[in-house]
């Protein structure tokens, strides 16, 4: 049985329909040129050696729930048993058990690497025969799940960390996507790109799972019956022309603005572009159009018809009841192919019967006409975009609405 040695992998810190990401990467070693995958499901073990016991039960609680998001992916295909503790002081690779730890690593060369993935894999068969999940010995890495909000940043326009306070639960994913057989990809909207770093709005144990490309690659190396109907919307996107170590950096994507035309980059400080040449407005009135680019994420096996809605908040959480929040008139209709994600920029226009001289946060609603009772389904999401926007006075709104009505002739 042909052995291999590690291989040391960074950590993973992820107008019309526009690109989408391409197909995931697969690990792959000499005559695996195909990649490489577990032939049954495996068992990992939580090896507390090296482990500071002040951190043992905020690592071993993080990997669990990143496990749990995974094996919802594809239902019950890859049955993850729960994390037992090997007393044992042994070298973790290749012992014969695939472990998550800490090990010390020498930063002198990456200083990034933060973990690796497959330790031992039989090249005849192209199988998995151990992988051992590493985290180093890293002073910033972070275990709460109030972060990124506890460094002071909204998650909706959080990246990859903040200062040097590293995001425990993002590194773990996909750190478990080497387990699989998954490599660095600086082509998909994927947390194996692991610049990649986006926040869903939902409840802190599924605000960082697998990605629509991730889950492509897992129900397709490990196949599965399971359906899914899930979609989310995110505020960041990866710039595949500013990659590292095999993957693309990640930035947020422009604030809703008005203006006369698009931005010539999606990642600059607003969406719409001045008639002299600068930045769009974010001060507004009611019938202005609004300049809009998110990202949809399709993470389930359905095809799903999704319509955008806009939505004007003065809070950071988004009431659709009657009288609360105000929708825009504009609507948004798509296809998403499943298991896809897709960058889009679109025009909506600023609703009526907000409050003037107010900040709002501006919402983009994901709705698919459907709410099914299965918790793992999620057919409507919605995020808050990046920046405010601010309705003007109304006596500048009025004086607005004057100036474009033409001077009666005497």
């Amino acid at each position: 049985m042909s052995k291999l040695r590690p291989t040391v992998a960074a950590a993973g810190l992820i107008c019309a329909l526009s690109t989408s990401a391409h197909a995931y990467e697969r690990l792959t070693r000499t005559g695996c040129a195909d990649g490489i995958a577990w032939a049954s499901d495996p068992t990992f073990y939580f090896n507390a050696d090296g482990v500071p016991a002040t951190e043992e039960a905020d690592y071993r609680h993080a990997t669990e729930v990143i496990m749990e998001r995974v094996n919802f992916v594809g239902g019950t295909w890859f049955d993850f048993r729960a994390l037992g503790t090997l007393l044992t002081s042994e070298d973790m690779v290749e012992n014969g058990y695939n472990e998550v730890g800490m090990t010390e690593l020498d930063h002198s060369d990456d200083s990034w690497t933060l973990g690796w993935g497959p330790s031992w894999v039989n090249t005849r068969t192209c199988k998995i025969v151990e992988a051992d999940m590493h985290l180093t010995n890293w002073d910033g890495i972070s275990w709460a799940f109030g972060v990124p909000a506890d460094e002071g940043v909204n998650y909706w326009e959080a990246n990859d960390s903040v200062g040097m306070t590293y995001f425990a639960r993002p590194i773990i994913l996909h750190e478990l996507g080497h387990t699989f057989g998954l490599a660095h990809s600086d082509t998909s909207y994927s947390y194996m790109n692991y610049n990649v770093l986006p926040w869903s709005n939902r409840a802190d144990d599924k605000r960082v799972e697998p990605l629509a490309d991730d889950r492509k690659a897992l129900r397709e190396i490990y196949p599965g019956t399971a359906e899914e109907s899930d979609i989310a919307v995110y505020t960041t996107w990866y710039d595949p022309e500013n990659t590292s170590n095999g993957a693309a950096r990640a930035f947020s994507l422009c604030a809703p603005s008005k203006g006369t035309s698009w931005s010539s980059s999606i990642f600059d400080s607003t969406c719409g572009v001045a008639v002299d040449g600068g930045d769009g407005a974010t001060e507004v009135c009611p019938g202005d159009t609004l300049r809009v680019r998110y990202v949809v994420s399709n993470l389930g096996t359905n095809t799903l018809e999704v319509e955008a809605q806009l939505w004007l908040s003065e809070n950071t959480t988004l009431n659709r009841d009657v009288e609360v929040d105000k929708q825009s008139p504009s609507v948004r209709s798509f296809t998403a192919a499943p298991q896809s994600s897709y960058r889009r920029g679109n025009t909506f226009e600023v609703p009526t019967g907000v409050t003037f001289d107010t900040d709002y946060h501006v919402y983009v609603f994901l709705d698919t006409g459907a709410d099914y009772a299965d918790e793992e389904s999620q057919q409507n999401n919605a995020i808050p975009m990046v920046g405010q926007i601010r309705i003007k006075p109304y006596l500048d709104c009025v004086e607005l609405a004057r100036a474009d009505v033409p001077a009666l002739l005497p």
